[in-house]
């Protein structure tokens, strides 16, 4: 995901010549190396893997979705579901990104109603990182990775990529950024790196916009290590 999400499908939707090329392609079609999210890529998805991490005693399950027959490292999506949403619901999501030639990993972390802590859920995004970076599996890109979510998700997607430089890029889908009864430790405040959105109420000129932030210059002990790039 690098310099933009467009750069990274590009890169990793390119189709090598059928001779080179091991197992088998589904009917999607990219033309000019530049695909097409909105049908399914070119790459039959491998049945998902499913595991359960280990953190620390807390125990994170993930599902792996990968292209079968993908040539060289592919890169890969951390998927975090909004609160208290099955992964099921974003298989699908996982599914077409598989497709395109992205490994996508579901995250099944853990949040309730109570002892809330979007750090430790953070992490459990980045111990999702750790595992599919390390694993024998499908050769994945370490330097292309990117975390994409929804809600709470996008919240998390957002405060683990200030917590860890390899994630490049985050994909916020109506992220959320709230905690009741949560301390400013443990649920920190990410609402400044998630996009504004003004919609036009046909009294003015119709504008509608989005902020990308770019990466910070500088980082202290006060402020997050990092900012990444927000894609909406």
């Amino acid at each position: 995901m690098g310099a933009s999400s467009a750069s990274l499908m590009e890169q990793s939707s390119s189709v090598t010549p059928a001779s080179s090329r091991a197992g088998s392609l589904s009917s999607g079609s990219v033309s000019g190396g530049t695909a097409d999210p909105a049908v399914a890529g070119p790459f039959v998805v491998a049945p998902p893997l499913t595991a359960t991490i280990d953190l620390s005693g807390a125990m994170v399950a993930v599902e792996e979705f990968a292209p079968q027959g993908a040539v060289g490292a592919r890169p890969v999506v951390i998927i975090a579901p909004g609160f208290r949403l099955p992964v099921s619901q974003y298989r699908n999501y996982a599914r077409r990104l598989a497709s395109h030639g992205f490994i996508a990993v579901l995250v099944a972390y853990d949040a309730g109603l109570f002892n809330v802590n979007h750090l430790q859920n953070a992490r459990e995004l980045l111990a999702a990182v750790d595992w599919v970076t390390s694993r024998n599996g499908v050769p994945v890109d370490a330097a292309r990775v990117g975390a994409m979510g929804h809600s709470l998700g996008g919240k998390l997607a957002l405060h683990a990529a200030t917590l860890d430089p390899r994630i490049k890029a985050v994909l916020g889908v109506d992220p959320v950024d709230g905690a009741m009864g949560c301390s400013a430790a443990n649920c920190p405040d990410v609402s400044d790196l998630m996009s504004s959105l003004v919609i036009s109420t046909g009294r003015t000129r119709p504008v509608a916009s989005s902020r990308v932030l770019p990466p910070p210059t500088t980082s202290s002990a006060s402020t997050p290590a990092r900012r990444p790039q927000v894609l909406r």
